[in-house]
């Protein structure tokens, strides 16, 4: 249970996101490999979700690659905290440039981690970090091992 004292030593998050591409046919057309790897994820929703048998291909990539960080893209990121006076304060990062976006959460997280601060939110363990860590470490592969292997890596 988290006390009254350390309230003010969270950091609420959240991700918006969305797909990469505007349809299946662009995945197809932009990155036919990748669009072979969507194929066996479509598979896995049809049969796990039975409510998409009826669904087309694209409807489904519509609808669910915005939850994988492989095919989706970070659209919004929003980060609030409690100040000691019990202001709020909220910053959102709202961007079609994913990397301005990125910029944007390294420069918060590595901040508030100074400071002490823990990430809270709803269901930010199972989706909205690793899903901005795999971003990040998409787009920034040698700047996040750095980071890794400097904080970590002792």
């Amino acid at each position: 249970m988290i006390k009254k004292s350390e309230l003010n030593k969270l950091l609420y998050f959240d991700l918006e996101t969305v797909s990469q591409f505007s349809s299946l046919d662009e995945l197809k057309e932009y990155n036919p490999r990748l669009h072979d790897c969507w194929k066996k994820r479509e598979d896995y929703y049809r049969k796990s979700y039975s409510e998409l048998k009826d669904s087309t291909s694209n409807e489904i990539y519509m609808d669910k690659s915005p939850l994988e960080p492989e095919f989706g893209r970070i659209l919004c990121a929003s980060f609030g905290v409690l100040e000691d006076s019990g202001e709020k304060r909220f910053v959102s990062f709202c961007s079609h440039n994913e990397l301005e976006i990125l910029e944007s959460c390294k420069k918060i997280l590595i901040n508030t981690e100074h400071k002490g601060f823990k990430m809270c939110g709803h269901n930010v363990k199972s989706f909205d970090v690793p899903y901005l860590g795999k971003r990040m470490i998409k787009l920034h592969p040698r700047q996040v091992l750095w980071y890794l292997i400097k904080n970590h890596g002792k």
